[in-house]
């Protein structure tokens, strides 16, 4: 949840469209890794402070919301992964 929410408020610092969609992806990576608290600080951001983001995250589940708008916006769709590939990885192989 922590990325989701350093997404919300790094969107909002940088007065990015209100209609952007910011959904949660799995609860793990598919793979053993360092914690992130190891290699990016307790809140992700190493030192910065980020202030509390206003939006939400969206409820639906992140592969759900790749595979929707990448069929709303066939050959399109841009999209900035701010956390690991899984997400939309689920989402092309058929798991949304």
């Amino acid at each position: 949840m922590q990325v989701a929410t350093n997404t919300l408020a790094l969107l909002e610092l940088c007065r990015a469209p209100a209609d952007l969609v910011v959904a949660l992806g799995p609860d793990g990576p598919p793979i053993p890794v360092r914690p992130p608290a190891v290699s990016h600080g307790p809140r992700g951001t190493e030192c910065a402070q980020l202030p509390a983001p206003a939006r939400a995250v969206s409820g639906r589940p992140g592969p759900s919301v790749w595979v929707d708008l990448a069929r709303r916006w066939p050959g399109e769709l841009i999209g900035v992964v701010t956390g690991p590939l899984t997400t939309p990885g689920a989402g092309t192989a058929g798991r949304a």
